[in-house]
């Protein structure tokens, strides 16, 4: 048994990984996840990318996921910042879609803003005195800076957040905790998923149930920010994802408590919940 600690776990996977938007930092995440199964004793590891139209989604599975009876899941990606600082409410897809939606508009129109008070202000000025300098080539840098900051953040939507402990960094961790007290013959019967997108619009989610050939009656479990404790369940809570995969059970916190600094027992709450679902016994 792996005898890395919770506060461990969220150093390694929340503090220090903190941020996993762009691609690399997406890839970099992954690879530290495969890399903890390994130590555990997992040997099917797969990191996998699926693309849709524009998008590339890159997520890992771990286990068997054709022959296990048990996928545990959750996206590991992290949000963007709510300008409108709405609350979130784990596995509510209309109210996800709509912030998104207006999260990115204000997003722009504010980068927009101060890309032009930085043009007219700032750099145009430079440019009019007449005489080309090193302030001209500043300003020129700048420009292109400016420029390549709204193609980046239009990409993802936003600004990214920092902190995401509780979202979702506290589901990774709980997945990876429960993961740590399987056997070998346990490990067989479970197999975990981390996808991306889960902070807009399922693409990881849609990309795993394409990774499912086979339909069987595999029960999906899906985590959201546990940590925040005061855990539900739910069979239906997200229509998006029970259309996506048949036999489904939700656990999430109650993300009000997103300034709670316990995280521990809402994930502890978590794997009993998953060791009373996947194995019917109690090991915590």
């Amino acid at each position: 048994m792996d005898k890395t600690t919770i506060k461990e776990l969220f150093m390694t996977f929340g503090i220090v990984n903190n941020v996993r938007i762009t691609k690399n930092q997406k890839l970099r995440y992954l690879t530290i996840i495969k890399q903890y199964f390994e130590n555990i004793g997992f040997e099917k590891i797969d990191i996998l990318k699926y693309k849709v139209i524009k998008k590339r989604s890159h997520f890992s599975v771990i286990g068997d996921i054709e022959k296990a009876d048990y996928i545990v899941s959750t996206y590991y990606d992290t949000p963007v910042f709510n300008l409108l600082r709405q609350t979130y409410e784990p596995f509510n897809d209309d109210r996800r879609k709509s912030q998104n939606s207006m999260n990115y508009i204000l997003s722009m129109i504010l980068i927009t803003t101060i890309m032009l008070l930085a043009t007219f202000f700032i750099i145009l000025p430079i440019y009019q005195d007449g005489v080309f300098g090193l302030k001209d080539i500043l300003a020129s840098l700048m420009s292109i800076s400016l420029l390549a900051l709204i193609i980046k953040f239009s990409r993802v939507g936003g600004f990214p957040t920092f902190g995401n402990l509780i979202r979702n960094t506290s589901s990774v961790v709980a997945i990876l905790k429960f993961a740590s007290l399987l056997s070998p013959k346990e490990q067989k019967r479970v197999a975990f998923a981390f996808v991306d997108y889960g902070c807009e619009d399922y693409l990881g989610y849609y990309a795993l149930s394409k990774e499912l050939v086979q339909k069987r009656n595999q029960k999906i479990i899906f985590l959201d920010c546990v940590g925040a404790g005061n855990l539900s369940q739910s069979n239906t809570k997200s229509e998006i994802l029970t259309s996506y995969f048949e036999h489904s059970l939700f656990v999430y916190g109650d993300f009000k408590n997103e300034k709670k600094q316990d995280y521990e027992e809402g994930i502890e709450a978590s794997i009993k919940i998953l060791i009373n679902e996947t194995l019917k016994k109690s090991k915590v």
